[in-house]
């Protein structure tokens, strides 16, 4: 997967051995860059280019940016509505359809006599499985010892829901401590996860870090 952004002359090549950060210490450098990936996340269009295997790639289909880590929300709409698919398709498999049928029409049913003990006519809307799912309301648990295990967490569960996605992170390291964002460069680089952090400022160099600076004048180093 590369990405080809603004004021770069050469792409970003993820791979499986490095953690990729981009220092933007130019204000409006940073902007305009970040405002351009959070643009065409949203389906909008844009300067950068994000390809994998020399085939362009939609931002809003491989892409997600994290910027907000306190709270680290996990029970995002992405996610959530990627669970519904996956458990209206099982209910709707082979194995599950006459059960499911079943279990509607006991619903519809008890609906119906509790309608009996009102002083009124009642009509009600058709229940089906997709209705259901989202009456009970679910989420995922959000129980983790650490917040790098819950950010790493969510990213590998959108992965197995997208496939192979880059994750940007807008000023991580600020929240952070360098320890922890050295366990965080080494189990999404051991998870083959695809990230680019995004800072504004330097920090210390991480063991596995490819680092590309835009500094204040502009230059690349």
């Amino acid at each position: 997967m590369k990405l080809a952004i603004p004021f770069l002359d050469e792409a970003i090549e993820f791979n499986d051995d490095c953690l990729n950060t981009l220092v933007i210490e130019e204000q409006r450098a940073f902007r305009h860059i970040v405002q351009d990936i959070v643009n065409q996340t949203s389906g909008e269009e844009g300067e950068s280019i994000l390809s994998d295997n020399g085939k362009i790639c939609l931002f809003s289909k491989r892409c997600e940016i994290l910027s907000t880590f306190i709270p680290f929300e996990m029970n995002k709409k992405s996610i959530i509505n990627h669970v519904l698919a996956v458990m209206e398709r099982t209910a709707l498999d082979e194995e599950n359809f006459i059960r499911s049928q079943e279990l509607l029409a006991q619903i519809e049913a008890f609906v119906y006599d509790l309608s009996l003990e009102c002083d009124c006519e009642l009509e009600f809307s058709k229940i089906n499985i997709p209705s259901l799912l989202k009456t009970i309301g679910v989420a995922v648990k959000e129980e983790y010892d650490s917040l790098i295990e819950k950010i790493v967490d969510y990213m590998q569960m959108l992965c197995g829901f997208m496939g192979d996605m880059l994750f940007v992170t807008v000023n991580m390291r600020s929240y952070f401590t360098d320890d922890e964002i050295s366990l965080f460069s080494d189990t999404v680089i051991g998870h083959k996860i695809n990230v680019l952090m995004i800072e504004n400022q330097e920090y210390p160099l991480l063991q596995q870090e490819k680092r590309i600076i835009i500094d204040k004048d502009i230059c690349i180093i």
